[in-house]
C-alpha cells in the first residue's frame, strides 16, 4: 500500500472542506484578533486533535457498512442527494460570515486547547460526511478499509484541519480584508468538489 496516498487524501479533502468559515474557524479568528496567535493555534490544535478521532470513527463505521451491499448502495444514493444539495448551497445560497469582535474570556493555552476540543466535538457534521465520502470513494477503489489506510487518512484529516486553523490564526487580517474574493472562490471550489463527487456516485450506480 502507498502510505502517502491515504495521508494526503485525508489532508486535501479536509483542508478544502474546512476552508469555509464555521464555528471553529471563526472562533480561532476571534481569539487570534483578541488574545494573540499562540492561543488561537492552541484552540485549533485541540479542534484538529478531535478531527482525527472523528475521521477514524467514521471510516471504521464505513468499513462495516462496506461489507453490506444493500446498505452500501443506500448510503451511496443518500450521499448523491446530500452532495447535490451541498453543491446547490455552495453555488447559490452560501453567504459570507463576518468576524464578530466579541470578547473571548479564556486565558490559558490549555483552556484554549480544551475549548477547541469541545467546539470540534459538538460539530458532528464531519462524521456523516466522512462516512458518505469514504464509501463513495471506496466504490471507485480510491479508499481502502484496512487499518493502516484508515489511521493515515485520519492523521491527514487532522493535519488538514490544523492547516486551515493555522491560516485563520495567522493571516486573518489579510483574509478579512479580501473576504468577498475569498468567500466567492471558496464557495465555488467547495461546490465544484461536492458536485464532482455526486457525479461520480451517479456514474457508479448507473454502471452497476
Amino acid at each position: 500500500m502507498d502510505y502517502l496516498f491515504p495521508f494526503f487524501l485525508g489532508l486535501a479533502i479536509t483542508f478544502i472542506t474546512t476552508l469555509l468559515p464555521g464555528l471553529v474557524n471563526m472562533t480561532v479568528a476571534k481569539v487570534s484578533l483578541k488574545q494573540g496567535r499562540s492561543r488561537a493555534c492552541a484552540l485549533g490544535s485541540g479542534a484538529s486533535f478531535v478531527v482525527f478521532f472523528q475521521a477514524l470513527v467514521a471510516t471504521i463505521f464505513s468499513r462495516f457498512i462496506d461489507k453490506r451491499t444493500d446498505i452500501n448502495h443506500l448510503i451511496q444514493e443518500i450521499g448523491i442527494g446530500i452532495f447535490l444539495l451541498l453543491s446547490i448551497y455552495f453555488f447559490f445560497f452560501s453567504k459570507k460570515k463576518k468576524i464578530q469582535e466579541e470578547e473571548v474570556i479564556i486565558n490559558s493555552k490549555r483552556s484554549h486547547f480544551l475549548m477547541g476540543m469541545f467546539l470540534s466535538l459538538i460539530n458532528v457534521f464531519p462524521i456523516p460526511f466522512y462516512v458518505i465520502l469514504s464509501i463513495t470513494l471506496g466504490s471507485y477503489d480510491y479508499f481502502q478499509f484496512d487499518k493502516p489506510f484508515l489511521i493515515l487518512f485520519s492523521a491527514g484529516a487532522s493535519l488538514g484541519a490544523m492547516s486551515v486553523f493555522y491560516i485563520y490564526a495567522n493571516f486573518i487580517g489579510k483574509i478579512e480584508s479580501k473576504t468577498d474574493f475569498f468567500m466567492k472562490n471558496v464557495n465555488n471550489l467547495l461546490g465544484g468538489v461536492t458536485l464532482f463527487i455526486a457525479i461520480l456516485g451517479v456514474i457508479k450506480l448507473v454502471n452497476e
